[in-house]
């Protein structure tokens, strides 16, 4: 899971490639649209591998199965799932959305969505991530004023809304234009610091733990910070194998013959692709 994937659209499939990084080197692909890279993967583990369908912002279903208010801060609290299509079968994330009010009549409602710590598979590529939380403020602006309008109304709503009108309320806002932007933005701006890795084997999978550094954007009609809270990194740790799935191997050709430098240098260029599909 990532909180990324839940955000993104879906592409079209495209005819089966080998996945192999030699031709990609300098390139940076870019999130949005999120599309595998020319030439994808072909090394390590010689098998053709069918591209499959990125995960997108519409097939990101989002269930509340609870609603309450802060008495303190008047703030809304929606606990529920995330469930996505790239996930599998029946897996989903458990999360928390608060919509604070705004401190005054200037002010402005401000959404926290909060993933806790997880584990989940994705196309074949197992991922853990230690928690992630997305903060997303209006700014001014046509753009800033219907996320605000939407915030507003879900403040509204309050807690005697039915929670299937609730979930619609939020996948609304996760979904408007300027938060999709957003979060385009933000995932063609992160960067990743390298930790550990090891390559695949005939008993065990190939690893990676990262680290992603928090990123800050600002686009029409929205700030956005994603992080581990408190403007933490947010740990990724990643294992799959080469007949696991069209991601587990993406993983094992990534890790290669496990050269530092080649790692590093493939996780720079896959790095976008990579975290927009978990």
């Amino acid at each position: 899971m990532s909180l990324s994937t839940q955000l993104k659209s879906a592409s079209n499939r495209r005819r089966p490639t080998r996945i192999g990084f030699e031709d990609l080197e300098g390139r940076l692909v870019m999130a949005s649209p999120v599309a595998s890279p020319v030439g994808a993967l072909a090394t390590v583990q010689a098998a053709a591998v069918p591209a499959q369908p990125v995960a997108s912002t519409s097939n990101v279903s989002i269930d509340v199965d609870n609603v309450v208010r802060n008495t303190q801060t008047g703030a809304i609290i929606y606990t529920g799932t995330l469930t996505s299509a790239s996930l599998a079968p029946g897996a989903s994330v458990p999360f928390t959305a608060i919509i604070t009010p705004p401190r005054n009549a200037r002010g402005v409602p401000i959404l926290t969505m909060i993933i806790p710590q997880t584990t989940q598979t994705v196309q074949g590529l197992t991922v853990a991530i230690n928690g992630a939380t997305l903060t997303l403020t209006p700014r001014q602006g046509a753009a800033g004023a219907n996320l605000t309008a939407g915030l507003r109304n879900a403040i509204a709503q309050g807690t005697t809304v039915p929670l299937d009108q609730a979930s619609s309320t939020l996948e609304g806002i996760l979904g408007s234009p300027q938060v999709s932007t957003g979060v385009d933005r933000g995932l063609r701006t992160a960067r990743s610091v390298l930790r550990t890795f090891s390559v695949a084997t005939a008993t065990s999978p190939a690893t990676l733990v990262l680290d992603v550094n928090p990123v800050n954007v600002n686009v029409a009609g929205v700030s956005l910070r994603l992080s581990n809270g408190q403007n933490r990194p947010i740990r990724l740790s990643l294992s799959g194998t080469s007949s696991g799935g069209f991601l587990g191997n993406y993983l094992v050709g990534i890790v290669g013959e496990g050269q530092r430098r080649l790692v590093q240098s493939r996780l720079q260029t896959s790095f976008a692709f990579l975290i927009a599909q978990i």
